[in-house]
């Protein structure tokens, strides 16, 4: 049986767009998680961390297994963490009807929509830019019991080292997890 964050009805899932904290809480609050990334080693540690299925957007039979997984009508919730702008768009394509998208990634530019599926397909659309703090809370609790956190981390830095490594970042964002910045 398939169940959602919300407890939805069991023919929904949810989809996330790789966002460790997201689908570590996700999977604490008893999520059916799809987590969907073009990167294989993201998408390991999603399956790590509890994702229930993993799936690369770059296959050409992508849309095909998540309909299939979703007993033919798309995840109920979506959330994007990526910030790009086929991610953003992807999601709002992919969504069941009726299903809420979550956008937690920042896109540094406009993006344009098929406006139409806001309205056809009915959606819940939201921006969030934090959790609560339960959530934080979970996430930290989880991560002090594992041994696996160090696979989430691609870098630790100084505070010193910051503005270089964002700026590296940014030029390479696909392939970095976390930075983490320690403060003596």
């Amino acid at each position: 049986m398939i169940w959602t964050i919300h407890g939805c009805k069991p023919h929904h899932v949810d989809v996330f767009l790789f966002g460790a904290g997201a689908v570590i809480r996700s999977v604490l609050r008893g999520a059916q998680v799809i987590v969907v990334d073009i990167d294989q080693n993201k998408l390991d540690i999603a399956r790590s961390i509890g994702a229930t299925h993993v799936l690369n957007a770059r296959d050409t039979n992508f849309t095909e297994q998540l309909k299939q997984l979703s007993n033919g009508h798309g995840p109920n919730v979506t959330i994007e963490a990526a910030g790009n702008s086929q991610t953003y768009r992807t999601v709002i394509n992919e969504v069941a009807f009726s299903g809420r998208v979550v956008f937690i990634g920042y896109a540094g530019k406009e993006i344009a929509f098929q406006t139409h599926l806001f309205v056809q397909k009915e959606l819940d659309i939201r921006g969030s830019r934090n959790a609560e703090w339960s959530d934080f809370k979970a996430v930290i609790n989880y991560l002090r019991k594992t041994d696996d956190c160090d696979e989430l981390i691609s870098k630790v830095i100084l505070p010193q080292e910051f503005p270089t490594a964002i700026k590296e970042w940014l030029l390479n964002s696909g392939s970095v997890m976390k930075l983490m910045v320690q403060f003596k």
